[in-house]
């Protein structure tokens, strides 16, 4: 028989197992892949959840090290994930904050982590949730509720589609005043909606509220691979996103949200008019683009990012005439 020390330590080790082994998963469905990443309707513990799979090969990136004032790669926990090996550099310009760079699994974990936080000054989650993750010997995972229907693939009313730009605007307004959150990828197949009742005042950080001309609709946000989002003092981004870069189709292909605030809603709009076929709701998308270039005038690339600064913050935005009517 076990001595009483023994089976102390055996039931120490069998509870970290069960926190550290991964969860019973099963392949149900494929959704379809992306640059990095395929998609699956899969089951865990008796939950259907999608669930992003990533090849571990395909998710190792390099760390360009010129910006940077020191770099050194550290293991530490950060949001629950312990397993995450991050390339920490000081940007050379003030060093206001320390930049920790990864992949863009880790990144993903990361920014679903900190956004959760946003969403309780949000009337409904916007920033879809993490519900957990892990990683095996060839693959790394995330599971996460279902999102809805892409916005890109289903027509909506014009008052369904102001519902879902003006929720996604609201959102992004409260990410990047409390995170200075950028997200780098928002296109139309990244942003979500279903039939879902909400609230029909939303707050702004300015004390302002707005009126959603739809109540019977959601918008959700997702992925999150590719996105920049500062939390204690850490500026989080992927390793591939450079501090002062700009690309040839990707535009501002940088970590910084300072001066390129309109960055995300202009690459939404940009990918919404080429899908759009509603004649009022390409009316609309055309006075919200004018509207922000009014603001500050920009160009976009032949891939619909923006080849400049988009220096249109959301508080000048929301006070146009465009969306001040629906301001209460």
């Amino acid at each position: 028989m076990a001595s009483p020390k023994k089976m102390k330590g055996l039931t120490l080790l069998k509870r970290l197992c069960r926190r550290t082994s991964r969860p019973k998963y099963k392949r149900l469905k494929f959704l379809g892949s992306g640059t990095t990443a395929k998609a699956y309707v899969g089951r865990i513990q008796r939950k259907i959840l999608v669930v992003k799979e990533v090849d571990i090969d395909t998710d190792i990136v390099f760390c360009d090290t010129d910006n940077a004032r020191g770099v050194e790669n550290k293991s530490i926990c950060l949001h629950g994930f312990y397993e995450a090996y991050w390339t920490w550099q000081k940007y050379s310009k003030d060093g206001a904050h320390t930049l920790c760079r990864a992949s863009s699994w880790r990144v993903e974990s990361v920014c679903a982590s900190v956004l959760s936080s946003t969403n309780r000054y949000l009337p409904s989650d916007v920033f879809l949730p993490l519900t957990q993750s892990w990683t095996t010997k060839h693959k790394r995972y995330i599971a996460m509720p279902f999102a809805g229907r892409e916005l890109g693939d289903w027509e909506l009313t014009t008052p369904g589609l102001k519902s879902v730009l003006l929720q996604v605007m609201v959102a992004l307004y409260w990410a990047q005043h409390l995170h200075h959150f950028k997200h780098h990828d928002l296109h139309s197949s990244n942003v979500f909606f279903h039939n879902e009742d909400v609230p029909e005042l939303w707050s702004l950080p300015d004390g302002r509220k707005v009126r959603l001309p739809d109540t019977s609709i959601r918008a959700v946000i997702a992925d999150f691979g590719h996105a920049s989002i500062t939390d204690d003092g850490y500026r989080f981004t992927r390793m591939d996103v450079k501090d002062l870069d700009v690309g040839p189709g990707w535009g501002r292909w940088n970590s910084r949200l300072e001066g390129n605030e309109g960055y995300d809603l202009a690459v939404l709009l940009q990918s919404l008019l080429s899908e759009v076929e509603d004649l009022s709701s390409q009316k609309f998308l055309w006075q919200l683009l004018y509207a922000m270039k009014s603001v500050h005038p920009f160009r976009m690339t032949k891939l619909g990012r923006p080849s400049e600064n988009v220096r249109v913050k959301m508080h000048d935005l929301f006070s146009h005439k465009e969306l001040a009517h629906f301001l209460v």
